[in-house]
């Protein structure tokens, strides 16, 4: 060390300088090569050291895990001496394979020019020694067998708990494997017992199947649900109904829209009090008058505000039919059923979606709201009349309306209601029988006999609902 204060004080201060420059920057790259490349190998080939260990303890002795263990921990002690041994001796041969390679050359280009060859290749030497003295210090000191020991030990606790989550997966599939043999020819044998015996016993029975029980049709014929096949949808929808010329004087589809919605809300809520607020037959008349008028007469009506319409209108046929049944006249009644006739048969809004459900737990529950049993009664009549006008018509298939009826069946219902849905069911039915074009399908006629059947006689099979 005093030869090299001596060598620094015959020298200018940037020789000094640039010599611990050299040695930080070539000392810090070794510890980068260190940590990045020599760490991660031997880590990596301990590991597989320690994997065959328990690979090969598990396979002679699968069911000892704790003894095993022990053995893995005492390998990992093993296998953390040899790793830092390794990355010791690795480390001195990198240091000085680095201070041989760039120091020297490094060291002319950052030298003051009149240097001479022997002061530089001191300088090598202070840099070589130096750098070795600062990777030793640095692998001493953070590179120990107990750092590399905890992590092979947490390494080893995942390994033989894979291991054993292997072991148990092969050992289940295997008792799997024998108890499906094992049942295999159990049934073998129980087959062959009894071949010849079970067509006598069947023979000799006359019990009911499944398909027999009382809840399947009241004549005990079951009959095979066909579904309908879907209507293919069209990527690019347009309006059904185009106005051919704009007239102004129409109200515009916004107001219809909210005057809609409010006579909706006024006629739910039941909110008649005031003679002034209840709905009237000229106002419903009226008001189906303009949802005609600005679909043929207006040309600013889009897709968005005919579905809007097209849904409202079913709200607004349904809440009449069930909240103020005395309002649902034939004539307002009829005016509905022309509104979504089909184009070519005058209608505007042809089938509208909101038709597939118009029996649903909203309906039932604003029955269920009725002020009195009489206009509950009242509610289910109009109701009879409303969905067999639309069956007639073709507006609900007898497919949708057992499907609906079906649904409600999923949920529970007081025995009130499940009466008045029975007889609605069984009068729809009664009614739709007498339609020629409903008559040639008598599968789905029996299916609605079949529901409103079955609420009717609800209350003697609890455990249905």
């Amino acid at each position: 060390m005093q030869l090299e204060d001596n060598f620094f004080h015959n020298n200018p201060s940037s020789v000094r300088k640039t010599t611990e420059f050299v040695i930080e920057r070539v000392s810090s790259n070794v510890i980068k090569k260190i940590r990045t490349k020599i760490i991660p190998e031997q880590r990596e080939a301990a590991l597989e050291k320690l994997k065959a260990i328990i690979d090969e303890q598990m396979k002679n002795s699968p069911q000892t895990v704790e003894r095993t263990r022990d053995i893995v921990q005492k390998q990992v002690m093993d296998l953390s001496q040899e790793l830092a041994q390794h990355i010791r001796a690795q480390c001195t041969q990198v240091t000085h394979q680095e201070c041989q390679g760039e120091v020297l050359s490094s060291l002319t280009f950052l030298m003051p020019p009149d240097m001479t060859p022997q002061a530089l290749d001191v300088c090598r030497k202070i840099v070589s020694r130096s750098c070795q003295e600062k990777v030793l210090a640095w692998v001493q000191s953070h590179l120990t067998p107990v750092l590399f020991s905890k992590d092979l030990s947490a390494d080893g606790d995942r390994l033989l708990r894979q291991a054993q989550k292997a072991a148990d997966f092969q050992a289940a599939a295997l008792q799997n494997s024998l108890n499906d043999t094992s049942l295999s020819n159990l049934d073998t044998s129980e087959a062959s017992a009894t071949m010849g015996t079970e067509s006598s016993f069947t023979g000799n029975q006359s019990g009911l199947s499944l398909t027999d029980h009382p809840l399947n049709s009241p004549t005990n014929h079951p009959h095979k649900l066909c579904p309908l096949p879907k209507k293919p949808t069209n990527p690019t929808e347009t309006l059904p109904i185009t106005a051919s010329e704009h007239i102004e004087s129409l109200p515009s589809p916004s107001k219809i829209i909210m005057d809609i919605k409010e006579m909706v809300r006024i006629i739910v809520l039941r909110d008649t009090a005031d003679s002034d607020c209840k709905p009237s037959e000229e106002g419903v008349g009226r008001l189906l008058g303009d949802i005609r008028g600005i679909l043929t007469g207006r040309q600013d009506v889009n897709l968005t505000v005919f579905r809007v319409l097209e849904s409202l209108t079913v709200d607004l046929a349904v809440s009449l039919a069930v909240c103020l049944p005395d309002m649902m006249t034939p004539k307002i009644q009829e005016t509905f059923i022309e509104l979504w006739q089909p184009l070519d048969k005058n209608g505007v809004i042809p089938s509208p979606c909101g038709l597939a459900s118009p029996l649903n737990p909203r309906t039932v529950m604003l029955i269920a709201q009725s002020p009195s049993a009489s206009h509950q009664r009242a509610s289910w009549a109009k109701l009879e009349n409303f969905l067999t006008a639309l069956l007639i018509n073709k507006l609900v298939t007898p497919a949708s309306l057992q499907e609906q009826c079906i649904a409600l069946l999923r949920h529970s219902w007081p025995q009130e209601i499940l009466t008045g849905m029975s007889s609605c069911i069984e009068a729809v039915s009664k009614e739709a029988q007498k339609n020629k074009d409903l008559c040639g399908n008598p599968t789905l006629v029996q299916l609605l006999e079949w529901v409103g059947w079955v609420c009717g006689q609800m209350e003697d099979f609890p455990d249905v609902l």
